[in-house]
């Protein structure tokens, strides 16, 4: 693609390094600005998420789908829950492209030793353009998957680049960013598998304490700062070796 070429000059890290690099900077004053904001999204977003559940618990209470002497389908019932639940989704889905697009600009802010807490709301703005750059993802990594299971996980690394790179790009166009991730990434793919299974135990450990409720939630946001933080030093070593 114009304007990415390889650059083989520079020395390709390990995975050991970027956790090394990433824990350096969360050190360097980026860890707690990074838990602080991180808490306050997952507070915006349980917010944002009461509308959209209690609209589901309120018709699930009210059993008004289905007529249960006849065991037709009501209809009008079905129209109801259809546009209550469209219009309840709406901040939630806004929320989810807020949230992917933040998490973004933090973990590159760490990594720069430029993280501030005030972060947290750099997605407003961005909302509904990263949900649609993760609907497209999905849709693609679907249809890939379709054909065979190993091709969607290509995919998958392919494009993992895509909301970084919407991050320092906002005004590139959803497919752009998809693609010039897909050109990054050349190469790379096994390399950023490699990273994500050195935080396999760390994985595991945040799915144990999401089953705790609400305070699982506050454990993960202790936790995630570290990951995302090296998937941003990945990024950030793919960019070197590039010229954009």
């Amino acid at each position: 693609m114009t304007g990415y070429d390889t650059c083989d000059s520079a020395d390709i890290p390990s995975s050991k390094d970027l956790r090394d690099e990433a824990w350096s900077a969360l050190e360097d004053r980026g860890y707690w600005p990074f838990v602080g904001a991180g808490i306050v999204l997952m507070l915006i977003s349980g917010f944002f998420s009461i509308p959209f559940f209690s609209t589901v618990l309120t018709i699930h209470l009210m059993n008004g789908l289905v007529d249960v002497k006849s065991s037709h389908l009501d209809i009008q019932s079905l129209v109801t829950f259809v546009l209550a639940l469209s219009v309840a989704a709406v901040p939630l889905l806004y929320i989810i492209g807020l949230g992917t697009f933040s998490d973004a600009k933090m973990s590159l802010a760490a990594i720069r030793r430029e993280m501030r807490f005030e972060l947290f709301w750099s997605g407003y703005g961005h909302g509904w353009k990263t949900l649609g750059l993760l609907l497209v993802m999905s849709f693609y990594i679907l249809l890939w998957s379709l054909l065979l299971i190993l091709p969607g996980i290509k995919k998958a690394f392919s494009y993992a680049m895509a909301p970084y790179i919407l991050v320092e790009h906002p005004d590139w166009s959803i497919k752009k960013c998809i693609a010039v991730s897909s050109t990054m990434m050349k190469g790379s793919r096994l390399r950023l598998c490699d990273l994500l299974l050195s935080f396999l135990v760390w994985f595991v450990l945040a799915v144990l304490a999401s089953r705790v409720r609400v305070i699982g939630h506050f454990v993960n946001a202790f936790y995630m700062p570290y990951p995302q933080t090296a998937v941003a030093a990945f990024y950030e070593d793919l960019k070197r070796r590039f010229r954009m």
